[in-house]
């Protein structure tokens, strides 16, 4: 019944499905023996795929039984993310130009006696040259590997109030944990969503465009949360 939730996550797919093994192997039935092959069949098709590296990754009670080419294409496909996040919200620029200013009244040669000039100062001064005190902002690839071996906490724990308390901490992290959690794991909660098209698109709304309409779907989505 876990799975007919109406917000079914990949970390809630994960726990109800290993959960089930377990108890298979402790049922001597033939009935649960089949089931359980079957399971074991259907296992790396499922869990095999990078968003569920990345959830796990994300998840201190899972992180520990990733192999370490799992963490690997996690934290790239997390940082992937990020920068598409970026990209998105106008907070990285899509395009990063670099542009060197240039001093119009020296021509080349002046500044290739300029440059000479400035070398031999440098040679002949004691002072280290003065650097901006400027705090550097790490970046998404070393967040993401300050997480690796996070200490373990116990699956009953949520995760979404786990997050919750990291905003602050990890804001970046947490950003991205809410984009794996708004992933549905099974089709229940996608149905259920488009199901309520329905109440939305009718014959005296058929004139909505199409833009309309997925605000509202949004809205309700959220709504439900």
């Amino acid at each position: 019944m876990e799975l007919q939730g109406r917000s079914v996550n990949l970390r809630t797919f994960y726990s109800v499905w290993c959960k089930l093994r377990e108890s298979l192997v402790i049922v001597t039935s033939d009935l649960a023996m089949s089931v359980l092959n079957e399971m074991n069949k259907r296992h790396s098709k499922l869990f095999d795929n990078i968003l569920i590296y990345c959830a796990m990754y994300l998840d201190p009670s899972y992180q520990g039984i990733l192999t370490v080419d799992a963490k690997q294409q996690a934290k790239l496909h997390l940082a992937k993310t990020w920068k598409l996040l970026g990209h998105l919200n106008h907070v990285i620029p899509a395009n990063v130009v670099t542009e060197t200013v240039n001093n119009p009244n020296l021509s080349d040669d002046d500044m290739d006696v300029t440059d000479r000039f400035e070398s031999f100062l440098r040679s002949h001064s004691s002072t280290p040259t003065a650097t901006a005190n400027i705090p550097s902002v790490p970046s998404i690839e070393t967040l993401l590997e300050q997480y690796d071996r996070v200490p373990y906490q116990s699956y009953k724990l949520d995760i979404m109030e786990y997050w919750t308390t990291k905003k602050h901490l990890m804001p970046e992290l947490y950003e991205l944990s809410k984009v794996l959690m708004a992933i549905p794991a099974t089709q229940v909660s996608v149905e259920r969503c488009f199901s309520g098209l329905k109440f939305i698109l009718s014959d005296l709304r058929s004139t909505m465009s199409k833009d309309l309409v997925e605000h509202i779907m949004v809205i309700r989505g959220i709504n439900k949360l």
